[in-house]
């Protein structure tokens, strides 16, 4: 999987990543002063990484990943897009058709 700038901008991925780990934290009735222990870091930083304002390294979000039991890529899941996924935003009913057909083309020839 590869990050796609044209997918989401990268202020709004910092954006709802941290929006994900406030969920988080909050379902675990945890506070930001305690994540911030949990990780080595401050409650200002936790803050800032829950606002979208910091933009912390792999490392510090494999620690909240743990803090919070969960899994990185828990934390990017449909964020990010596959190198050739595709979206439904960009797809029309004539290509959707026509793709329909040649899958079940494929299907019928391979009977």
């Amino acid at each position: 999987m590869i990050y796609d700038p044209a997918y989401i901008e990268p202020q709004k991925l910092y954006l709802l990543v941290g929006e994900r780990i406030r969920r988080l934290r909050r379902a675990y009735h945890m506070s930001q002063e305690e994540l911030s222990e949990k990780i080595g870091s401050t409650q200002k930083y936790v803050s800032r990484i829950e606002l979208g304002f910091a933009r912390p390294n792999v490392s510090v979000h494999l620690k909240i990943s743990n803090a919070l039991h969960t899994s990185m890529d828990a934390l990017l899941y449909d964020l990010i897009a596959a190198e050739n996924d595709v979206r439904m935003d960009d797809l029309t009913e004539q290509t959707l058709a026509a793709e329909l057909m040649q899958i079940i083309q494929k299907y019928l020839d391979n009977r």
